[in-house]
């Protein structure tokens, strides 16, 4: 009986999302964006930090536009930066996914909230 508790335990070991994101990056550097997509399927984005589900959302867009599925790509940006407004692409990325995630920041309409001080002051 302890052999299964064993394994169940080593099942129940969420994988490190360096790990993951290392196994999704090998992935699409050998043009398996198929796999990567697989891959990175495998966060659980309901526990990741904002940071994390912004980076997962950045490598899935790409997997997605390289499979020519550009919709699901901009719902996927569109992920990234509601989970992290200042999302970045990795330096050196290509100019395609850059336009790609401008594009979609361009559509993003965020809400802004001042408060004041001071009765009757205003923003300029």
């Amino acid at each position: 009986m302890i052999p299964g508790i064993l394994v169940a335990m080593l099942v129940a070991q969420p994988v490190p999302l360096a790990n993951v994101i290392d196994r999704a990056n090998t992935a699409m550097n050998s043009a398996d964006f198929a796999a990567g997509l697989k891959i990175l399927s495998t966060v659980d984005l309901r526990t990741a930090s904002r940071h994390d589900v912004s980076q997962v959302a950045l490598l899935r867009a790409e997997c997605l536009l390289a499979l020519g599925r550009g919709n699901e790509a901009e719902e996927a940006y569109a992920e990234a930066l509601r989970a992290n407004p200042a999302a970045e692409l990795r330096p050196g990325s290509p100019r395609k996914l850059l336009a790609a995630l401008e594009r979609v920041r361009s559509r993003l309409v965020g809400t802004l909230a001042l408060r004041a001080a001071h009765d009757g002051a205003t923003a300029r």
